[in-house]
């Protein structure tokens, strides 16, 4: 596994400042989620949530994985103060969880973007499978250089 010191107050996605190390980190990223695909699926994830990561626990939702991934979900939106009417970039989406989720419970259009082609793939057969490609879609890009605004 390769090692990086990174300096403060560099810019790492300015290709001017740092080509090589920008250029190392991001096909690093790329390769390690599409390397840990397969795992994050067996260990986080399931068909309803597509959620890469612990969740958001309460008292009501003790030892409920699955429970916990939707909370986070449902807080961020609210916490946001999101409306129905926003179109929503899901910048990091992973598989989609919380962008499918969105369009489904708000009915909100939502744009998810990932570094991994493998995730987006994987997401946007989940948006058809669900009934959702009107609503939401999945592309590859790096959230830090995009053309959103």
């Amino acid at each position: 596994m390769k090692s990086y010191y990174l300096e403060p107050n560099k810019d790492y996605h300015n290709k001017e400042q740092s080509v090589d190390a920008s250029d190392t980190l991001l096909e690093d990223t790329v390769q390690y989620y599409e390397d840990c695909h397969n795992d994050y699926l067996f260990a986080w994830c399931n068909r309803q949530n597509l959620a890469l990561h612990y969740g958001y626990w309460d008292a009501a939702t003790p030892y409920k994985h699955h429970q916990a991934l939707l909370n986070t979900n449902r807080v961020l939106y609210e916490s946001a103060q999101i409306k129905p009417s926003d179109h929503i970039l899901d910048a990091g989406c992973g598989l989609g969880g919380s962008s499918l989720w969105i369009a489904n419970e708000y009915n909100n259009k939502v744009t998810g973007i990932t570094l991994s082609e493998k995730q987006a793939l994987y997401a946007n057969r989940h948006a058809q499978k669900r009934g959702l490609t009107d609503s939401v879609n999945f592309a590859v890009a790096n959230f830090c250089a995009t053309d959103f605004p």
